[in-house]
């Protein structure tokens, strides 16, 4: 709340310094009281899939949140014209999903036993001190997210945004596989971890990576294959920028096959390490897209954004490697992981 409140006070200065856009001072404020409900949300869903409703948790993230900001975005559009339509429709948006997942949890709970075991009472102290690095790390992402499309509307313009985010989220279409496996997955290595059953979370590791790996092929091969096809969807004028698709499909396709190594780390106790690689690679994307934007445009930033994460899931999954003797990414014809 803090930081929200002190990001508020130097929004002027952002968007007339930064972003050189003086008309986006209202929409950045507006956008900026949304934060706390959109954190609301994600506390929301984690607990939904805590409860293991995974149908439930992968509905609500993965289809109700798209679903409601195409359909918004199509009918702002009908209503007036305007180049902000598709940050007014995810504020909108923000809103419903938490409005979903509340109420689903609300009437959850209230069906729930009391029958809870008692748990360890856990100090604020150390409640913080495993929090802290996570909740850096997830700040991190979010402006690793982010940065790459603010500067290349702060060096270029706002068509060049819309081209890059199209690309984007075509090659987001790589992780869904992805996505769909840590849900059910996660749960069960972090047991087996606690557990010390180091045997079979190598097992888990391994045989899930693998399907990972050989399911994400087959997109990888179609979406660079057919990339000004896919770009062409969304206008002809998309087309020329099919190499920025190709990319970051690229990209996408390492960070799979690089497996969920937030989540290994997070839940071994090592987030703190974690944090620190993550805080470098956001260090580097700033520095690379600062450097290489003004000058090549969209297909920089592409670059720059695809060295910065897959550095990070690189050095991540080899210091998992090192410190646990566990490989996060599957080698084919190599079947001497678990061993």
């Amino acid at each position: 709340l803090i930081i929200i409140i002190i990001i508020y006070f130097f929004i002027d200065s952002i968007a007339i310094w930064f972003l050189k856009k003086e008309e986006m001072i209202l929409p950045l404020k507006t956008s900026i009281f949304f934060v706390p409900l959109f954190i609301l949300y994600w506390i929301n869903i984690e607990f939904i899939r805590w409860l293991k409703k995974i149908k439930v948790y992968e509905f609500i993230r993965n289809i109700a949140k798209p679903f409601f900001n195409i359909l918004l975005i199509i009918l702002l559009t009908f209503i007036y014209t305007n180049e902000l339509i598709p940050i007014y429709a995810l504020l909108i948006v923000i809103i419903i999903i938490f409005l979903i997942s509340s109420i689903y949890l609300f009437n959850k709970l209230n069906t729930l036993k009391k029958d809870y075991k008692k748990v360890e009472n856990i100090s604020k102290k150390k409640i913080i001190w495993i929090s802290l690095p996570m909740m850096v790390t997830a700040f991190s992402f979010l402006i690793m997210w982010t940065i790459d499309s603010f500067m290349i509307w702060r060096f270029t313009d706002l068509s060049s945004v819309w081209i890059y985010s199209v690309a984007l989220s075509i090659a987001t279409l790589v992780t869904l596989i992805l996505v769909s496996i840590n849900t059910i997955v996660a749960p069960q290595f972090s047991e087996l971890y606690w557990k010390k059953d180091i045997k079979n979370l190598k097992k888990v590791v391994y045989y899930s990576s693998k399907l990972i790996f050989i399911t994400t092929i087959p997109l990888l091969i179609i979406l660079i294959t057919y990339s000004k096809f896919f770009m062409w969807l969304y206008g002809s004028e998309f087309i020329s920028w099919y190499t920025v698709l190709s990319i970051l499909v690229i990209w996408q396709f390492i960070s799979a096959t690089c497996w969920s190594v937030w989540y290994f780390l997070n839940m071994t106790w090592k987030q703190k390490v974690f944090r620190n690689v993550i805080l470098i690679a956001l260090i580097l994307n700033i520095i690379l897209n600062y450097l290489l934007i003004p000058t090549y445009w969209i297909l920089w930033a592409a670059i720059a954004t695809s060295i910065s994460i897959s550095f990070w899931n690189i050095v991540s999954a080899i210091y998992i490697k090192i410190k646990f003797n566990i490989l996060t990414f599957y080698i084919p014809f190599y079947n001497k992981i678990w061993k």
